[in-house]
């Protein structure tokens, strides 16, 4: 019997992001923080931001916003240790 290609390929995305979502609730290990950012102005700025923030800690999950000029965090590490991470890309940063 030939299977259908489509309800294949649906099953295998469908699996992929589940497993996605699951490997992310893992990773999910700390707070929540958020910071502001004055002089975050670009696409350059955030990737050094991420960057910094994630070597600082390879699972967090950092999302930039440019115009409201903020920085959200989901990390185990303290809030001073991400502004620190923030300073070290060239940033000021302030907790909101």
């Amino acid at each position: 019997m030939k299977k259908n290609c489509f309800a294949s390929l649906t099953d295998f995305h469908l699996t992929f992001h589940l497993l996605e979502s699951l490997s992310r609730a893992q990773v999910r290990k700390g707070p929540h923080v958020k910071f502001h950012v004055p002089n975050m102005s670009c696409g350059h700025c955030t990737a050094a931001i991420t960057k910094e923030i994630t070597v600082l800690d390879p699972t967090a999950q950092v999302s930039t916003d440019l115009d409201a000029r903020t920085v959200e965090v989901t990390t185990s590490q303290t809030d001073g240790a991400v502004i620190e991470a923030i300073k070290s890309a060239g940033y000021e940063a302030a907790p909101v």
